[in-house]
């Protein structure tokens, strides 16, 4: 059995089967299984901030509004109630 590295992923693994929403990869980090192999990191609680500044703050995304700084991370993050987390 791999081990995982942080306490967040072992919580968040516990039951893991194959046919199961998320996974861990060969470096034991969390992922949410999507269709199409485009599958989402999942953040833990205390990266959920950081990951919002950079996909909103960064001079590539010239400061978006809340629907872009959302479709932004959509597509590589997700977290529980993260939506509500990008309009705060």
């Amino acid at each position: 059995m791999m081990k995982l590295k942080t306490p967040f992923a072992q919580n968040k693994a516990r039951g893991h089967t194959k046919g199961m929403k998320n996974f861990l990869d060969n470096d034991g980090i969390l992922y949410r299984r999507r269709c199409h192999g485009k599958h989402q990191l999942i953040v833990p609680q205390s990266l959920i901030s950081e990951v919002i500044k950079e996909n909103h703050d960064s001079v590539f995304v010239a400061h978006p509004g809340i629907r872009r700084t959302r479709d932004l991370i959509l597509p590589r993050y997700w977290w529980a109630g993260m939506h509500t987390s990008v309009e705060v």
